[in-house]
Parts: C-alpha cells; structure tokens; sequence
C-alpha cells in the first residue's frame, strides 16, 4: 500500500524504497549462506529504520535521497551478484573471491548504513542539547541548582 505524507518527492522516493527493499528481502531469502544472509538481513532492517524514518519526517529527504541514489543500488547489486555466483553451482577462483569481496563489502557496507541511519538524528539530538542547557540554566538562574547535579540544600 503506498504512504502517502501529502509530499508528492518524498512518496516516490518513499516508494522506490520499498521497492528496493523488496527486492533486497527476496535476494537475502536467495542466499544460502547464513552469515551473508544475516548481513543482508541487517542491510534490509537498517534501510527500513532509514525509510520509515523519512516518512515520519521528510525534511530529511535530501540525506536519504542520495543514500537511494547511489549507497541503496550499490548494495543491491552487491546482494544480487552474490546470490547469482552462488547460484551458478560453479565456485571457480574469480567466484570465490568475489563472493568474498561481497562478503567483506557488506560489513562495510552495515557498519556505514548505521553511522548514516545514526545521523539523521543529528538535528533532534542538537535540539535535545539545547534544551538541557536551557533547563540547566533556568534552574541554576532560579536557584534550584547551585552546581552540576547538586540540588539546592541538598547534596549528592
């Protein structure tokens, strides 16, 4: 069913998404090997947070525009050229190494899906910071705090 938030760019990016991540889920189905199906399995979780995320808020379609325009095809090709080799019945020297290229591909592959995924909150944790520090300041302003966690009349 297609997610509509009113914002034609985001739906059709939203969708393309979905597609991909179809597509993702039957290749990972496609792969016998349990630590790459693993990988490919935290590939398509990661991408959904990432998706799932642009539709709660989509002022941060620019960022996950560009992951869907390069980072996402790339590692779907990575997961279906792994599923094709390991498919042919063949494992020949230059299949071999580049299952195992693949392979090592996908850890670097997850370790910069989550530092992405991890920055889409950069703006909400700016937020959260400058709200503390407000907070903090009021209480000291009004007295409630004397210092770094010590409540007035009371100490830690």
């Amino acid at each position: 069913m297609p997610v509509s938030t009113g914002d034609e760019k985001v739906d059709s990016l939203l969708s393309d998404g979905a597609k991909s991540l179809d597509e993702m889920k039957k290749l990972r189905d496609a792969i016998p090997n349990d630590e790459v199906r693993t990988k490919a399995d935290q590939l398509v979780s990661i991408t959904d947070q990432i998706f799932k995320k642009l539709q709660a808020e989509p002022n941060v379609y620019t960022q996950v525009k560009r992951f869907a325009d390069f980072f996402l095809p790339t590692s779907v090709k990575l997961l279906k050229t792994y599923s094709q080799f390991d498919q042919s019945g063949v494992e020949g020297e230059n299949i071999k190494s580049t299952k195992e290229r693949i392979d090592s591909a996908l850890d670097m592959t997850l370790t910069s899906y989550k530092k992405f995924y991890d920055s889409l909150f950069e703006n909400q944790a700016l937020d959260i910071e400058t709200d503390i520090s407000v907070l903090e300041t009021m209480f000291k302003k009004d007295g409630i705090l004397e210092s770094d966690f010590k409540v007035e009349g009371k100490e830690e």
